[in-house]
């Protein structure tokens, strides 16, 4: 029930005071991530040590695949600007009972 509440709220797009979560498909997530991480050896790095910088096919099928039911992209963006910046992804899963 928990997990089913969680991702009805993420399927809509959330409002904070200076951000706005915008859910994305996979296209959208992967042309963010790959414009603004992929280039950048040090956000690679954070990720993990499987993920080499300038590797966009590999990138690709390493993402999460958003469904809108358990796995969520969402842009990050400024309410005042618009501006993009940045990605959050969520994988909702239900409790084991």
């Amino acid at each position: 029930m928990m997990g089913q509440a969680i991702a009805a709220a993420l399927a809509k797009q959330l409002h904070a005071e200076r951000f706005t979560l915008r859910n994305v498909g996979m296209w959208e997530a992967y042309g963010i991530t790959r414009r603004h991480w992929l280039p950048d050896p040090e956000i690679m790095a954070g990720i993990g040590p499987r993920h080499r910088p300038g590797a966009p096919l590999a990138w690709f099928f390493s993402m999460q695949r958003p469904n809108g039911r358990t796995k969520f992209s969402q842009a990050i963006e400024c309410r005042a600007t618009g501006a993009l910046i940045g990605l959050h992804q969520t994988h909702v899963k239900s409790p084991k009972t």
